[in-house]
């Protein structure tokens, strides 16, 4: 396992710097990187996830009473949506209704923050299985509403990157 982690870190800091990828990178992990990178860019509702203006590494917080710190892999905001994507080692579910709750969690969380910053833009997420590659659309399996052990916050509570704010402008 622990080898199978450091890959994932590998794997994650290779897409993080993309597309400048660092020169040490080896070769493998730069293959796996190329191919998501061309699958998601093959995706007609993705594809602007690195594209110019896409942001890596997106921080997002929000305070109690519902706790939310974490960090989008990859953002991008267009003027007709907002889309979030989280990388994932391993192989992607056969089946979509099968992706673990724990990622579907994150990613509506994720989504609730962006909904509230974003309000007047549909939000689209989903997970890029790096070993497929494969994206597994969130948008119809994501629960709606806080987590049960979190209750909802008001909007002027959200906080995001700066990034995000200087997109909104």
């Amino acid at each position: 396992a622990p080898e199978a982690e450091e890959r994932g870190r590998r794997l994650h800091r290779t897409m993080q710097a993309w597309p400048a990828v660092p020169d040490a990178t080896p070769d493998a992990d730069r293959a796996i990187a190329e191919a998501a990178v061309a699958h998601v860019r093959g995706d007609p509702v993705f594809a602007p996830l690195f594209g110019p203006g896409s942001i890596a590494e997106a921080p997002m917080a929000a305070p109690a009473p519902q706790r939310l710190s974490g960090r989008v892999d990859r953002l991008a905001v267009t003027p007709d949506a907002v889309l979030a994507v989280d990388f994932k080692t391993g192989e992607p579910p056969a089946n979509p209704a099968r992706t673990p709750h724990d990622y579907v969690r994150q990613m509506a969380d994720y989504r609730d923050v962006l909904r509230r910053v974003f309000p007047d833009r549909p939000v689209r997420c989903a997970l890029l299985w790096l070993d497929g590659p494969a994206l597994t659309r969130l948008d119809d399996a994501l629960p709606t509403g806080p987590a049960p052990d979190r209750r909802p916050r008001p909007q002027s509570t959200m906080a995001c990157d700066t990034r995000l704010r200087s997109i909104m402008r």
